[in-house]
C-alpha cells in the first residue's frame, strides 16, 4: 500500500544508492540482526522484536523516516536496526509511535519487498501511523472501546461499592456508640441505685437503734 501523504516510495535504485551505506555502517558497527547480499535485499537472522517468533523477507517491516533538505529526493534512512512482523508492526503503531526497544519515534514504515514486474524493479511499500490505526480491523477498534468502557464501569462500580462499603461501616459505628452510651448509662443507673439502697439500709439500721436505745432507757 503506497501512502498518499508525505514522500513518495524511493525505488531500489535510489535505496540501494542513498540508504543501503548507511545501513550498511550501522550493520558494521553492531551486531546488527539485518545483513545485505549482494542483490541489495535484506537478510533476517532473527525474530519479529514484538512477538519473537521467526521471519522472513516478505513478511518484514523495518522503520524509515525521510531524511529533510537532502539533495536528492527520496531518500530515506533507517530509524533503528530493529525488525517486525507486518501483523505485529501494524497493530504495535496503531496505538504507539515509537519502537518498542530502543524507543525511538516513527513516522513512517516500510512493509517488505514487493516486485513491480510492469516495470522489472523492486519497491517497497510505505505505510503512515495513521494509515497503520486505520488497519485496524473495525471489530478489534470496538472491542477496544468495549473493553474500555467496562473497565470505567467496572472502576465506577468499585467506587460505588467502596462508597457502600463506607456508609454501612459509619451507620455501624454509630449504633455501635450509641449502645455503649446507653450502656454506660444503664450501668450509672444502676450503680447510683446500688448506693441509695446502701444508704437506706445504713439509715434504716440507725433509726432502729435509736428506737431500741429510747425504749430501753
Amino acid at each position: 500500500m503506497a501512502s498518499q501523504a508525505g514522500p513518495s516510495a524511493p525505488s531500489f535504485s535510489e535505496f540501494s544508492s542513498n540508504a543501503r551505506p548507511v545501513e550498511r555502517a550501522q550493520v558494521g558497527r553492531k551486531r546488527g540482526r539485518v545483513a545485505w547480499n549482494d542483490t541489495g535485499k535484506a537478510l533476517f537472522d532473527a525474530g519479529c522484536r514484538i512477538c519473537l517468533e521467526p521471519m522472513h523477507e516478505a513478511t518484514a517491516v523495518t522503520l524509515w523516516s525521510p531524511i529533510p533538505h537532502h539533495r536528492k529526493a527520496g531518500c530515506w534512512a533507517r530509524v533503528c536496526k530493529h525488525s517486525y512482523h507486518k501483523e505485529c508492526a501494524l497493530h504495535h503503531f496503531g496505538s504507539r509511535d515509537e519502537c518498542p526497544l530502543c524507543r525511538r519515534r516513527v513516522a513512517w514504515l516500510r512493509i517488505g519487498w514487493t516486485r513491480a514486474r510492469q516495470h522489472d524493479s523492486d519497491r517497497f511499500e510505505v505505510t503512515t501511523l495513521m494509515e497503520a490505526r486505520a488497519a485496524q480491523p473495525h471489530a478489534q477498534r470496538e472491542a477496544q472501546a468495549d473493553s474500555d468502557f467496562l473497565l470505567a464501569q467496572s472502576l465506577q462500580s468499585i467506587d460505588e461499592e467502596e462508597a457502600e462499603h463506607e456508609e454501612v461501616q459509619e451507620a455501624i459505628a454509630a449504633v455501635a456508640a450509641k449502645r455503649r452510651e446507653n450502656e454506660e448509662r444503664e450501668a450509672r443507673r444502676l450503680e447510683e441505685a446500688a448506693f441509695e439502697r446502701h444508704i437506706g439500709e445504713e439509715l434504716g439500721a440507725l433509726w432502729r437503734g435509736f428506737f431500741l436505745a429510747m425504749a430501753l432507757g
